[in-house]
């Protein structure tokens, strides 16, 4: 980690001005606590695969509940999404 840090500020003046890899590096180099508290906590996950599955059946939900055109097909779904 300390070795990426340093290649970084070594390289940051080599860069074109405004070049791809220029703002890049500047980019890391302005977020780099952010980007390494994941090395430094264990509690915190890089990815969000789990509070995608735990919203999962919400937005599923709400797709079908498009579908509810009247008050009556409303409360015939609440109905079986109740039971599930």
């Amino acid at each position: 980690m300390k070795r990426n840090k340093a290649f970084l500020d070594t390289n940051v003046n080599k860069m074109p001005k405004d070049s791809l890899t220029d703002i890049a590096i500047h980019y890391m180099l302005n977020q780099w606590t952010k980007l390494t508290v994941y090395c430094t906590c264990d509690e915190l996950r890089i990815s969000n695969i789990l509070a995608e599955n735990a919203i999962r059946p919400f937005v599923i939900g709400r797709k079908a509940w498009l579908f509810a055109d009247t008050p009556q097909g409303a409360h015939a779904s609440e109905v079986c999404y109740s039971l599930v």
